[in-house]
């Protein structure tokens, strides 16, 4: 009876999900944060609220450190309409969620709320879903900062030439815009654009850009731009330096990849492919081994 209560409930929570994501098609937030992020937000989005009403009551806001350092993911995964609160309250009804359900199946399975089973098995999906959020968020960080890295050099150039052309470097960056393809580069400097826009300074917009993005490369392509512009060096000369550094540590690192290619591939190799591979060769020697040995070993037949 408890197992059909479970179906019952699961099917009640997808048709939640369903609902709430034909309600919500606009949602800026819904469309950057994936399908999982889409399901989660939809449902959970009062218990997101009530969770950052309680978590300011604490003393956690925006000066936490804590969120923060959520805030720092969220930027270098390209995530920039969620804030820290947010992410710090998607973790926490997270954990609490999973840590509920979790409960109550084992709880149903033992038959008792007694047994210190459920509640280990409750506490290990607790820690489980109050990590699973940021984990996301660092992976899709990751992925976008090698996206960004790869693309770099070729957006430099196209910036070094719109320069040499006669463009400035705020117009240069208006031009690559407009006429580029959406991409994680495109947009950071759609946000530096908007930066500029909104009367920041050339020097904090990179600088802000930098620290969004989190690339060491980018980060000497920001010092460069602002020694260039504050000596009155010529910018595309240094635009092309910088690309072409980049492009260097690109075919760098897939140099490296390369070399550590056969390190990877010998663990599988060893344990997956040998062992097979020696059966089958191994295997016929040692059936006629043993029959060559049935064949002596039989005792010779008695006379009278």
């Amino acid at each position: 009876m408890g197992f059909v209560a479970i179906i019952c409930l699961i099917l009640f929570v997808a048709f939640l999900l369903i609902y709430q994501m034909m309600r919500q098609p606009r949602d800026q937030t819904m469309r950057t944060l994936g399908v999982e992020g889409r399901f989660f937000l939809a449902l959970s989005r009062p218990l997101i609220d009530l969770a950052i009403r309680v978590n300011r009551q604490l003393g956690i806001d925006q000066n936490s450190q804590t969120v923060k350092a959520n805030k720092q993911h969220l930027d270098a995964a390209g995530i920039l309409e969620m804030d820290g609160e947010e992410l710090l309250a998607a973790r926490e009804v997270t954990a609490c969620v999973m840590a509920f359900f979790t409960l109550l199946m084992l709880a149903v399975i033992a038959g008792t709320f007694a047994r210190p089973h459920p509640w280990m098995g409750a506490l290990i999906m607790f820690c489980f879903g109050l990590n699973y959020p940021i984990l996301k968020v660092q992976q899709r960080a990751r992925a976008r900062k090698e996206k960004i890295f790869q693309e770099l050099p070729y957006v430099i150039d196209l910036i070094s030439l719109a320069i040499e052309a006669g463009l400035d470097f705020k117009m240069a960056v208006e031009r690559l815009i407009a006429f580029s393809e959406p991409s994680p580069l495109i947009e950071e400097l759609k946000v530096f654009h908007q930066d500029l826009d909104l009367g920041a300074t050339m020097e904090d917009a990179l600088k802000h850009m930098g620290e969004r993005i989190d690339i060491l490369a980018f980060f000497s392509f920001v010092e460069s731009i602002v020694q260039a512009t504050t000596l009155g060096i010529d910018v595309s000369s240094t635009l092309r330096a910088q690309a072409e550094q980049m492009r260097i540590a690109i075919y760098q690192d897939l140099e490296k990849g390369a070399n550590a290619a056969p390190v990877l591939i010998l663990f599988p190799t060893v344990f997956c492919i040998f062992p097979p591979l020696l059966i089958i060769l191994m295997a016929p020697l040692i059936i006629k081994f043993q029959q060559f040995h049935a064949f002596f070993a039989k005792k010779p037949p008695t006379s009278f």
